[in-house]
Formats: C-alpha cells, structure tokens, sequence
C-alpha cells in the first residue's frame, strides 16, 4: 500500500510541476497579485477531466488565466499502475 501511495504522490507532483512550468503572468492582469486556489480531476490516461475554481484570487484574469494553464498543460502523465 504504501508503494501505492508513492507512486499516486509522485504521479500528483508530476502534474504540478507541469502546471507550474506553463504558468505566465496574464498581460491583462495590469500588475494584479492573487493566489487562485483550484481542484482539478485527471483521467488515469492523464486527459484532463475538468478543472475548477474553489478559491478565487478576487480577480477574474487570473482565476480565468490559472484554468487556462491547467488546460494548456494537459494532457498530462499516466496515472501509475
């Protein structure tokens, strides 16, 4: 069980940093600052199932820009065996 978990963790940080390298500060934004909190569901496949904001920055380009992101960056690795 716990090779299991291992693996499910390192398959979420893969995704993560994928993300992470796909962010770029929204032109739009004019120097706005936030933190986008967002749930997303990805397949075992790694296709992006759907993407969420359960925590919004309090500005709408950059809550719009962070699900942008995440779509760009996908699809993403296959979910561990």
């Amino acid at each position: 069980i716990w090779r299991l978990k291992s693996r499910t963790a390192d398959w979420g940080a893969k995704i993560a940093a994928r993300i992470e390298r796909a962010k770029r500060y929204p032109a739009k934004a004019s120097g706005a600052k936030g933190r986008v909190v967002l749930g997303l569901s990805v397949a075992p496949t790694g296709q992006l199932r759907s993407v969420r904001v359960k925590k919004s920055s309090g500005n709408a380009v950059l809550d719009s820009a962070a699900i942008a992101t995440v779509k760009q960056a996908a699809p993403f690795a296959k979910a561990p065996e």
